[in-house]
C-alpha cells in the first residue's frame, strides 16, 4: 500500500529594470561648454553660461542628456525530487504506523545582469550600483513517522539531512522534530513539539558585489569629543558633525548558516462545532541568523568604543567583537574622518524569543439575516533578547532604551465576515502595540488600521468585489524625535491612505 511520487520542478524569473540616468559627460558638456585649459594649480577651465542654470530644459534637450538605465536581473531554481509514503507501514496496538519520506537535488542561481555603465564612477551621475551573480547545489533526505501509542495519543517523528554546496563550501546538517498529541475529551487536545532547524543565507547575501552610496554619516565620535554633555540622539539632530562619505555594502561569502531551537506547548478547545479556541506558549533560539548591519548603529558603536564609554555613562571595552569590527568598518583618513562605512551582511550570534499566541473562532449563523463568523489572534512576547557576537551582551529589543528597537511586545488581529445568499462583506483590523520612538526615549502609541471588503455573486460564474484597504485612512503616530525623511518609523508603518481595490472574477 504504498505511494510514490517523481517531480520535476523547473522556475525562473527574468525582468528588464529601467531607470533614468544623466550621462556625466554630456551633462558637463551642456553646462560648462568646452574645456579651456588649465590654470596653475591644474584645474581645468570652463566659461559656463550661467543662464543654462535657470532655463529648462527642452525634452528634446533632456533626451541629448538622459538615458534609460537598464538592468536585467535573471533568477532559476530547478528541483528533482522522488517521494514515498504509506499509511500503514507496521501495526501497533493502538493502530497503523504511517511513513512518509523524500529524497530531493536541487540548483538555484541567479545573475543581476546590470547595465555596465551603471558600474563605473564616470559615466553617470549618481549612485554606483553593483553587481552579483552565483550558483548553489543542495539535497535532502528526510523522513516522518505518525505513531498512535494510545487510542488517545499521537506522536510523530521526523528528520531531515540537508547539504548545500557553493563557493567552495559545503554545510550540511541533520535536523529532527518530535511532537505530541493528546486528546483527553472528544473537545479537548493537548499538544507539544520540541524541533531543530537549519537555514542557509540567501544568494545575495553570499554573492553580492559592491554597492557604492553616497550618504550622510554623523560622526558621533568627534561630536561626544567636543561636546561632552551631547547624547548620541542630540548629535544626530544637531547637524553639525555630519559628514558626506562613500560607504560600501558588499556580499560575505564567509556567512555560516542559520540554526534553530524551536517548542511550543498549548491546547485546543472546541467545546461546539461553532467555537475553539487555542492557546500556545513558544520559545525559539537562533544562532547564527543572518541580518545586514545597520549603518547608523556602526557609526554610534564606533564613537562608544573609541571613547570606551556610551552616551549614558556605560563603560565600553574596545577589545570586544563589536567594537573591533566596528572600528574596522568605520573607515577614517589621517586626519581621523570620516571617509566610508563598509557594512553588510553578518551571523547574529544569537537571537531568542518567547511568548503567547492565543486564537478564537466563533460561528454565528441566524434564520434571517445570514451566517457570522468572527475571529480573532493576539500575541503576547515574553522575551526577546539577541547578541551580536560572542562574548557581546545580550540586548533586550524590547526596552525603549535600546539603540535599535523596533520590536513591539503586542500584535493581535480581529475580523468579522457575513455571508447571506450572493452577498457578502468582511472589517479586518490589525492592531500593533507600542514600539519605541527614534530617539528612543518613549513610546509611541498603539495603532489599529482596518480594511474591508464586500462582494456580490452575480451568478455562478461570475462575482465581484470591492475591497478597501486603511478604511479610515489611518497614518502612522506622529513622534517628534524622527526629524528627518521620512518621519515615521518604515519597519512598522507607511503612509499610504485609504486604498479601493474593485475584482471581477
Amino acid at each position: 500500500n504504498w505511494d510514490w511520487e517523481l517531480a520535476f520542478n523547473h522556475s525562473q524569473y527574468k525582468a528588464d529594470v529601467s531607470m533614468p540616468r544623466i550621462f556625466a559627460g554630456a551633462a558637463n558638456t551642456y553646462f560648462l561648454g568646452p574645456r579651456l585649459g588649465y590654470d596653475g594649480d591644474g584645474y581645468a577651465i570652463y566659461a559656463p553660461d550661467p543662464a543654462k542654470l535657470f532655463t529648462p530644459l527642452t525634452p528634446a534637450q533632456f533626451a541629448s542628456l538622459g538615458a534609460m538605465s537598464v538592468f536585467h536581473p535573471k533568477a532559476e531554481n530547478n528541483n528533482l525530487s522522488f517521494t514515498v509514503n504509506t499509511p500503514s507501514l507496521f501495526t501497533l496496538p493502538a493502530g497503523d504506523v504511517g511513513f512518509a519520506g523524500v529524497v530531493e537535488y536541487g540548483r538555484q542561481s541567479y545573475r543581476i545582469n546590470p547595465d555596465p555603465l551603471a558600474l563605473t564612477n564616470t559615466d553617470y551621475y549618481g549612485p554606483r550600483y553593483g553587481d552579483g551573480s552565483g550558483s548553489r547545489n543542495h539535497w535532502n533526505a528526510a523522513g516522518e513517522l505518525r505513531i498512535p501509542l494510545l487510542s488517545s495519543l499521537q506522536a510523530s517523528l521526523a528528520g531531515r539531512y540537508d547539504q548545500y554546496s557553493y563557493g567552495g563550501q559545503n554545510p550540511g546538517k541533520f535536523t529532527y522534530s518530535a511532537g505530541l498529541e493528546w486528546r483527553p475529551l472528544d473537545t479537548l487536545l493537548v499538544r507539544g513539539s520540541y524541533g531543530t532547524g537549519f537555514r542557509a543565507p540567501d544568494m545575495h547575501y553570499l554573492f553580492a558585489g559592491n554597492d557604492y552610496y553616497r550618504r550622510t554619516s554623523t560622526d558621533y565620535f568627534h561630536c561626544r569629543t567636543d561636546e561632552p554633555s551631547m547624547s548620541n540622539a542630540d548629535c544626530w539632530d544637531d547637524g553639525s558633525w555630519d559628514i558626506a562619505t562613500r560607504d560600501v555594502y558588499s556580499g560575505n561569502r564567509n556567512l555560516q548558516v542559520e540554526t534553530s531551537r524551536s517548542s511550543t506547548i498549548g491546547f485546543v478547545w472546541s467545546p461546539t462545532s461553532n467555537f475553539d479556541i487555542a492557546l500556545d506558549y513558544y520559545s525559539i533560539n537562533i544562532a547564527n541568523q543572518v541580518q545586514t548591519q545597520d549603518r547608523d548603529l556602526l557609526l554610534i558603536t564606533d564613537g562608544n568604543c573609541r571613547l570606551g564609554k556610551t552616551d549614558t555613562g556605560a563603560t565600553v571595552d574596545i577589545l570586544s567583537p563589536s567594537c573591533v569590527d566596528a572600528m574596522a568598518r568605520v573607515v577614517r583618513n589621517t586626519n581621523g574622518d570620516i571617509t566610508s562605512v563598509l557594512f553588510g551582511p553578518i551571523n547574529i550570534a544569537r537571537e531568542q524569543t518567547s511568548g503567547l499566541d492565543l486564537t478564537v473562532n466563533y460561528r454565528l449563523q441566524t434564520a434571517n439575516i445570514g451566517t457570522f463568523r468572527f475571529n480573532g489572534n493576539y500575541n503576547w512576547t515574553r522575551n526577546h533578547t539577541r547578541q551580536m557576537y560572542p562574548g557581546d551582551p545580550t540586548e533586550d529589543m524590547l526596552a525603549v532604551s535600546f539603540a535599535d528597537t523596533t520590536m513591539p511586545r503586542n500584535k493581535a488581529n480581529l475580523g468579522v465576515n457575513w455571508e447571506r445568499g450572493k452577498w457578502g462583506a468582511g472589517l479586518f483590523g490589525n492592531y500593533l502595540g507600542q514600539v519605541a520612538n527614534y530617539a528612543n526615549t518613549a513610546w509611541t502609541p498603539a495603532t489599529w488600521r482596518f480594511n474591508s471588503s464586500a462582494r456580490y455573486s452575480i451568478n455562478d460564474h461570475l462575482q465581484v468585489a470591492l475591497s478597501v484597504d486603511n478604511l479610515f485612512d489611518q497614518m502612522p503616530p506622529k513622534d517628534l524625535t524622527w526629524d528627518k525623511y521620512p518621519y515615521y518609523d518604515t519597519s512598522w508603518f507607511d503612509s499610504i491612505g485609504r486604498s479601493f481595490f474593485l475584482q471581477l472574477t
